[in-house]
């Protein structure tokens, strides 16, 4: 049979130069992040020589990339900087993904206009999001698994191949951590395209991935006992998973300041400890709550491609941005469609999956599929540096290839599969929009308008983060907390859920008050699904004047806190509450502020509950807790960085009680009970 004739390189040749050409102008003045300081712990001047230099190799526990960071010290040590890295093969790398995807896309002419048309706005989205968070290897990364896979095509051919696939590879395994979950699908199609009988170049292809990749992981676990090159993968994990109770920890007394501006360094064996027993507590919540987890890992999936394009408090704007939050979802959304349609083919005959797992575009389906899985699952917060690794793989736009038989009668029309995959990515981008946080915005209101009180010398308040998102049995959980809550006269109320979808379950603050005779105000911070689903909420025996919610800056992450500000009456003169949640990470400096001046702008006298996720010791708190008519009572609890205050109860111009601490044992939150008077 004569083989058919494949188009000429040419169009290829000049859409990879124009990609380029733009490119090079759009990347001009991009410079990335030293690889050593990644989470400001370290600077490569911090090594004069090469003892150092190794010494920092030989303890490196934290996931920074080795080949990277032993470039920047060679480019130190010869230049006194680390441009090689940080400016040209960063910007270098920006270009050559797209150039790569492009090359990628032969021999078929739609697939190249696609992939061109693809890679100008995500090319140049990328110059606008990346600078807030630019980390080297997120463009390093997919510029080495596309040169593997062009290598792959051809890897039987070639010993020169066969050597490059296996050093790309290795290469991409020392870039980030998690690519040794796709080893064995990278590796397995290398094997399958070179046996039977290529011995030889399949050895060149193991080589350079034993002795690099196998190297330094076989490094890392007889020196610290590490299988996977990162003792943080806990904590990253924990992000994605924050409705899991914190285990106890054990304490990480030996982090230090290389330097007064640094972070502390948790390059240590306690922090890997911790990072372990974090981990086997989120898996150990996921098998016992599969149903649970499920929904919530297909929602990190649906924020992961949402198009978000806000990082590290950055929000960058313009027409190349607008065209990438319109783009970028089909692509993304085409990979999950096309893993099914090579999912069916294997199901339909399942004696073709060593062909199907051989195919280069396949493998590149199936790890951009893999890796959007494992980054949604093991980290949150940064899911716009998340999806500019693999923009370069979208836009190379893989195929499935799963028809391999000859026979005429086993071929099936390609329409009904073309009409099944955007069937199926209309579906998830609808689910995707359901699952996407939006802000419940500001609202304001009077009530609950209870009977007539009197006006007692003194108030008996409470403050608990629920831990909403634990409760498997609404009435069962409400019982529980109840005997922690009976006889206040109002309770700040955190991490509480809305009604059920479909259930016709009220919010659970609605719950509580039910069950403790108290009214409430539920106070969304977020909206899912249509309706109100996370927030804050104030149970209350007092009349309640008016109440006023509104949102807190949420620069870094989904929109999720605010406050709820109410007034009743009491002892004479307005009582002034006001009940919220700071997150504990990115944003929590910037929403603290903000709470803490919402707080001082209140007539007194004021109070604040709520979970505020600081220390006394931090500027802000400090600051505040300083005030001459400010009394305050916090508790301290477990956290993933030792026993610290994480929920308050602040006061200006009122007497706060020593405070008692209640475990509902529903909550790893205790509740914590005051009483307030007038301070005179």
């Amino acid at each position: 049979m004569k083989e058919e004739a494949r188009p000429p390189v040419l169009p290829w040749l000049a859409a990879i130069l124009g990609v380029a050409a733009l490119g090079a102008y759009l990347v001009r003045d991009a410079v990335g992040l030293s690889t050593v300081a990644w989470m400001n712990i370290y600077r490569v001047e911090d090594f004069a020589g090469p003892d150092a230099i190794l010494d920092f190799f030989a303890g490196l526990r934290i996931a920074i990339p080795p080949v990277l960071a032993a470039i920047e010290f060679l480019n130190h040590q010869l230049a006194g900087g680390t441009e090689w890295v940080t400016v040209h093969l960063y910007r270098a790398c920006l270009v050559a993904g797209y150039a790569l995807a492009i090359a990628f896309t032969y021999p078929s002419y739609g697939r190249l206009a696609l992939a061109t048309g693809l890679s100008v706005p995500f090319l140049w989205a990328t110059t606008l999001i990346h600078p807030a968070g630019p980390n080297v290897y997120d463009v390093v990364y997919p510029v080495l698994i596309l040169t593997f896979l062009l290598a792959l095509r051809y890897i039987g051919a070639s010993a020169f191949l066969a050597l490059v696939a296996g050093t790309a590879l290795a290469l991409a395994e020392l870039t980030r951590p998690f690519v040794i979950v796709l080893v064995p699908l990278f590796a397995g199609a290398a094997v399958l395209r070179l046996l039977p009988g290529r011995w030889g170049r399949l050895l060149l292809f193991l080589l350079p991935l034993l002795l690099l990749s196998g190297g330094w992981h076989l490094h890392q676990y007889l020196r610290h006992g590490q299988v996977i090159w990162s003792n943080h993968g806990g904590f990253n994990l924990q992000r994605a998973w924050p409705m899991v109770a914190t285990p106890p920890l054990v304490p990480e007394s030996t982090p230090a300041k290389i330097a007064p501006d640094r972070l502390e360094n948790f390059n240590t064996p306690e922090h890997g400890e911790n990072s372990r027993r974090i981990q086997r507590a989120i898996l150990d919540h996921v098998l016992a709550n599969p149903g649970a987890s499920a929904v919530h890992a297909i929602e990190r999936l649906a924020q992961v491609v949402a198009g978000e394009v806000r990082l590290h408090g950055e929000v960058p704007e313009g027409p190349a941005i607008a065209a990438y939050q319109v783009t970028v979802k089909f692509p993304a959304l085409w990979m999950f469609a096309a893993s099914a349609i090579l999912f069916l083919g294997f199901l339909r005959r399942p004696y073709n999956i060593g062909r199907i797992l051989a195919d280069p575009g396949n493998v590149l389906i199936l790890t951009t599929a893999g890796t959007l899985v494992v980054t949604a699952l093991t980290e949150a917060g940064e899911e716009a540096r998340f999806m500019i690794a693999l923009l370069p793989f979208l836009a190379a736009v893989p195929v499935p290839s799963w028809r391999f038989a000859a026979r005429p009668a086993i071929r099936t029309r390609g329409w009904p599969v073309a009409a099944l995959a955007i069937l199926a990515m209309i579906a998830i981008e609808l689910f995707a929009q359901g699952a996407l946080r939006r802000s419940a915005g500001e609202a304001l209101g009077t009530g609950p308008a209870l009977p007539a009180a009197g006006v007692p010398a003194s108030l008996r308040v409470g403050q608990l983060h629920v831990r909403g998102g634990r409760w498997k049995d609404r009435e069962q959980a409400a019982r529980s907390i109840v005997r922690c809550l009976d006889g206040l006269d109002l309770v700040g109320l955190n991490g509480v859920n809305g009604a059920r979808l479909f259930s016709g379950q009220p919010d659970q603050a609605s719950t509580l008050a039910r069950v403790t005779g108290t009214a409430s105000i539920f106070a969304p911070t977020e909206r899912r699904w249509g309706s109100d689903s996370y927030g804050n909420a104030l149970l209350t025996r007092r009349p309640i004047q008016q109440w006023r919610r509104e949102p807190v800056a949420s620069p870094r992450t989904p929109p999720k806190r605010n406050t709820l500000t109410a007034q009743t009456a009491f002892a004479g003169t307005t009582l002034n509450v006001i009940v919220t949640q700071v997150d504990s990470g990115y944003d929590r400096d910037d929403q603290l502020a903000e709470v803490i001046r919402r707080f001082r702008a209140l007539p007194e006298p004021a109070l604040l509950m709520g979970e505020l996720n600081a220390t006394p010791d931090l500027p802000a708190m400090r600051d505040l807790l300083a005030g001459d008519r400010v009394r305050f009572a916090t508790v301290d609890m477990p956290t993933a960085t030792g026993r610290r205050p994480v929920d308050w109860i602040v006061a200006r111009g009122l007497y706060v009680s020593p405070p008692s601490a209640c475990d509902t044992g529903v909550s790893d939150h205790p509740a914590i009970v005051v009483e307030i008077k007038p301070l005179s």
